[in-house]
C-alpha cells in the first residue's frame, strides 16, 4: 500500500533537473550527466539518493566499498548475476530468514583466517557439486566405477548444512513452565 502511495507521489513529480544536483552530486553522477534528462524519476531519485549515501560516508567506508564494487567487477559475468540474484532472494526473505542469515555471517567473519578459507573451499565445492545438477547425482554408476570414494579421492564430499530442521524434526522445550503439556487426543 505504501509503495503505491509513493510511486503515485513520484509519478506526479517533475524530473530532477541537473542544475538542480549539488556540485557534489553532479561530479559523482557525471558519467549520467548526458543522458539524465532522459532518465525515469524512480531512476533519478535512486541515483541521486545513493550519491547522498556516499557522501555521507566516511573514507573507511568509502574504500571498503570500492574494494567491494572492484571485487565485483572482477568476477565473471555468470558470478556477478548469481550474487545479484542472491542477493534480491535475501531481500524477498521473511524477516526471520534474514535474521538468521546476518548472524550466521557475522560468525563466520568472527572465525580465523584458515577456517574460514577452509569454509569457503567446503561451500565452492558443495556448491559445484550442486550445479552440476541432481541428475548426475541420481546416475546410475557407469560399469567400473563404484559409489564408495577411493583412497586417491581428492576430498571427501562436504556434509549437507542444514541449519534449521524442517519444523515438524524440531524439539519441542520441555518443562520450561510456560506451557502446559499437551493432554492426549481421545478419540
Amino acid at each position: 500500500m505504501l509503495f503505491t502511495v509513493q510511486s503515485a507521489i513520484v509519478s506526479a513529480q517533475e524530473p530532477i533537473a541537473w542544475d538542480d544536483l549539488s556540485g557534489e552530486e553532479q561530479q559523482l553522477l557525471k558519467q549520467v550527466e548526458r543522458r539524465w534528462e532522459h532518465l525515469s524519476l524512480d531512476r533519478q531519485m535512486e541515483l541521486r539518493d545513493g550519491a547522498q549515501r556516499w557522501l555521507e560516508m566516511d573514507p573507511d567506508e568509502r574504500e571498503m566499498v570500492r574494494r567491494r564494487q572492484d571485487s565485483f567487477q572482477r568476477r565473471s559475468l555468470q558470478e556477478r548475476e548469481r550474487i545479484v540474484r542472491r542477493f534480491q532472494q535475501f531481500n524477498n526473505a521473511p524477516p526471520a530468514q534474514q535474521r538468521r542469515l546476518k548472524e550466521a555471517q557475522e560468525r563466520f567473519r568472527q572465525l580465523p583466517q584458515g577456517d574460514r578459507e577452509e569454509l569457503r573451499l567446503r561451500f565452492e565445492s558443495f556448491r559445484q557439486q550442486q550445479e552440476q545438477g541432481n541428475s548426475d547425482t541420481t546416475a546410475e554408476p557407469m560399469e567400473g566405477e563404484s559409489e564408495e570414494p577411493t583412497a586417491d579421492a581428492a576430498t571427501p564430499p562436504p556434509p549437507i548444512f542444514r541449519p534449521n530442521p524442517p519444523r515438524f524434526e524440531r524439539r519441542r522445550p520441555q518443562g520450561d513452565g510456560r506451557q502446559a503439556p499437551r493432554r492426549p487426543r481421545q478419540h
